[in-house]
């Protein structure tokens, strides 16, 4: 969850809609093209510029439309928007780790996965705090995020 997490904010902070979506398969390029965006890729692939990774977004276009395939990340935007026990234990782990945050997710199992892959760029990337002068908020009914200041 935290490359999808931090490629939302990125996003959203660069002033791209990026539209969530749980699975990365066929259907995925019928949902982009439906809705004009485009799909990002894995990363380092040739065919899209724009990947689960947040430093590949650093760069995005203002405007841009970005379907953002995460079989773990996007379910929180298919959970109906409730503040769930792990979220509030999420908040509170966050106060307490702030003054370590970027150690702190470099140990966490997702930092670790990342690390591994030889992405740690991401993890610095997701460690950053108050780097954005807004917030991802998620529009309903059509299930997109953009930011919201």
């Amino acid at each position: 969850m935290l490359p999808f997490t931090t490629c939302v904010a990125v996003a959203c902070a660069w002033g791209a809609l990026v539209l969530p979506y749980e699975w990365q398969d066929a259907s995925v390029a019928r949902d982009a093209a439906r809705h004009q965006a485009l799909v990002a890729g894995q990363r380092g692939h040739p065919a899209s510029p724009w990947s689960l990774s947040p430093t590949d977004l650093l760069a995005i276009a203002r405007g841009t439309r970005l379907v953002l395939p995460s079989p773990n990340g996007s379910v929180l935007s298919f959970d109906r928007q409730r503040v769930s026990p792990e979220a509030l234990a999420a908040t509170a782990a966050l106060r307490d780790a702030q003054s370590a945050i970027e150690s702190t997710l470099m140990r966490s199992g997702s930092g670790r996965e990342l690390i591994a892959r030889g992405w740690a760029d991401d993890v610095a990337t997701a460690a950053q705090l108050d780097a954005d002068d807004c917030g991802a908020l998620l529009r309903l009914p059509v299930r997109e995020y953009a930011c919201a200041q």
